[in-house]
């Protein structure tokens, strides 16, 4: 069953091949586990797939972020939910992972991991850039334009993305996440980067950041995956493809410091 009779939703998303369900251990009662993909999934288990439409044909990743980032127009049927990525396993009940991020308290509206190992965001922008996750020049507008308006940010802890858990029907929580989304449209496909940029909507004591390993914690463990980034995921086309034509030449290299 699913629908108005549970509060809380656990949803994934897959878009494109070479990615499954994420594992589940524990099934408690009253929640439902959703998954958003483009395609069928073979031996569903306890995930209910809703086969979606991509929004960007072209960038799966980038579509796949319309559902993990913005619940409130695709869950809205629920009060609450955990969104997990495809390479978490949940080792523990669901509920208390919720409550474990939410920090058991009831005015939060979001409750996420802060990076266990990564120390600025401009270390986050820097691994991006080194291991070519997204078009070189869309990771250098974006640090350029960050550098101009959110400066304070880029030295601050990043967050990991891979688990959220939001009452994301709040309408502070629906801002931040709708500002999340336009940065991720306009800037790099790793949401990672413009997190931290979106949540300044969100004061302390509306959000929860939790200060433990990423790796794992008595509900989760992460990355539990061994395949193979498909072709075309970190950018569908090169660079280079968009120089020269109309006179336009983006810088070939970029100061992290």
């Amino acid at each position: 069953m699913t629908g108005k009779d549970f509060r809380l939703v656990v949803y994934t998303v897959i878009m494109g091949d070479n990615f499954s369900l994420p594992k589940v251990e524990v099934i408690p009662e009253n929640v439902d586990f959703i998954c958003f993909s483009n395609r069928m999934l073979d031996d569903a288990g306890v995930w209910d797939v809703r086969l979606v439409e991509p929004l960007l044909p072209a960038d799966l990743p980038r579509s796949s972020r319309e559902y993990k980032i913005r619940p409130h127009v695709w869950l809205s049927e629920y009060d609450q939910s955990l969104y997990i990525d495809s390479k978490v396993q949940l080792t523990g009940d669901s509920r208390e992972m919720y409550k474990y991020l939410m920090n058991e308290d009831s005015n939060r509206v979001l409750g996420i991991f802060e990076h266990s190992f990564r120390n600025t965001l401009r270390e986050e922008f820097a691994e991006v850039m080194k291991m070519s996750l997204d078009a070189g020049y869309v990771i250098e507008k974006q640090l350029h334009d960050y550098n101009i308006f959110f400066a304070e940010y880029l030295n601050s802890k990043p967050f990991w993305g891979g688990m959220i858990a939001r009452r994301h029907n709040n309408s502070d929580c629906i801002k931040s996440m709708n500002d999340w989304y336009a940065n991720v449209l306009n800037y790099s496909r790793r949401d990672q980067l413009s997190l931290p940029i979106a949540l300044r909507y969100l004061s302390e004591d509306r959000r929860s950041i939790l200060k433990s390993s990423i790796f794992e914690s008595p509900f989760h463990l992460w990355p539990v995956w061994d395949g193979v980034r498909p072709d075309g995921y970190c950018s569908h086309f090169k660079a280079e493809s968009l120089e020269d034509p109309n006179g336009v030449n983006f810088p070939k290299s970029i100061n992290f410091q």
